[in-house]
């Protein structure tokens, strides 16, 4: 039973009880008229009084009435005993239904209580939860980003000991970067993510020559679609001379070409299938590296 049943159940007992006593109030009432108009007629003072005190329970001054009372009276002495009867169970039905609302708020009220509890305690957890879990995602992120730098730097390391195949560099200091290689190296950045297709030149798709031959486009200089030519027409440089635009070899018969980006990392379109992308630079099947512009 909720606390909205009891409480309605409770609403009608106080009503009924209510009633009960105005019936029990004008019944007695009306018997002490009808005792004090006997007594007017002939009686005695006490009986007036004894049914003026009685509750309808008293079978002593009922006797006493009943052999004084005309039959009009004597019904209304029974009327009187039914209404103090309704009158107590009306109360009794009271007391019942102000027991069970109580009994009914009460359980409610722990209810709420554990419902509030439960909550507070899964609100702590997850708040635990969102703490730890940011903390470990920026810890990963934090070891990501020194993993890549230690590659990028390893990759250096390694790439400036490594001697090219191919062709002899020059000897001599490397000649400068062109005024269009940040341009290049930002326009190829900026195709981050377009797929590989061979034979393309862009500007949505590109295969390895075609994506640095587009970018030094961009950069003011014009190259052939073709890794071999673009190593055979730039100026070979040794890896620790490496600035950002200056373009990567691979493979023996160099069937590969990639920029490189600054920082250890080069941008390339890798094959079919994948993207274009900015990875850190590789030294194997590295043949060299070349200068245009």
């Amino acid at each position: 039973m909720n606390v909205a049943s009891t409480q309605g159940q409770l609403a009608k007992a106080q009503a009924d009880l209510a009633a009960a006593n105005a019936r029990f109030a004008q019944i007695k009432g009306q018997m002490s008229q009808a005792a004090v108009n006997a007594y007017m007629h002939g009686g005695n003072t006490s009986m007036i009084e004894q049914l003026v005190k009685s509750n309808g329970t008293d079978l002593a001054v009922r006797k006493t009435y009943v052999e004084a009372a005309s039959a009009d009276q004597t019904s209304a002495l029974d009327a009187l005993r039914a209404a103090r009867q309704d009158l107590e169970a009306h109360q009794a039905e009271l007391k019942a239904s102000a027991d069970s609302a109580n009994a009914a708020a009460q359980s409610l009220a722990s209810e709420k209580a554990a419902i509030d509890a439960a909550v507070a305690q899964q609100q702590a957890i997850l708040g635990k939860v969102k703490g730890d879990l940011a903390q470990l995602i920026a810890q990963q992120q934090a070891a990501a980003a020194a993993d890549a730098q230690r590659r990028a730097q390893a990759a250096l390391a390694q790439a400036a000991s490594v001697k090219p195949r191919g062709p002899a560099i020059p000897a001599g200091p490397p000649p400068p970067m062109g005024h269009g290689a940040a341009a290049a190296v930002a326009a190829a950045r900026s195709v981050i993510g377009d797929p590989y297709v061979y034979g393309a030149a862009g500007p949505s798709s590109f295969d390895c020559s075609g994506l640095t031959m587009w970018a030094w486009a961009h950069g003011g200089v014009s190259l052939p679609h073709s890794s071999q030519s673009q190593y055979a027409g730039s100026t070979h440089i040794s890896l620790s001379q490496l600035q950002p635009g200056d373009l990567l070899f691979y493979y023996s018969d160099i069937h590969h070409v990639a920029m490189y980006s600054g920082g250890g990392m080069m941008i390339e379109a890798p094959h079919t299938g994948a993207d274009v992308r900015e990875v850190p630079m590789r030294t194997t099947d590295l043949v060299g590296a070349g200068r245009v512009g």
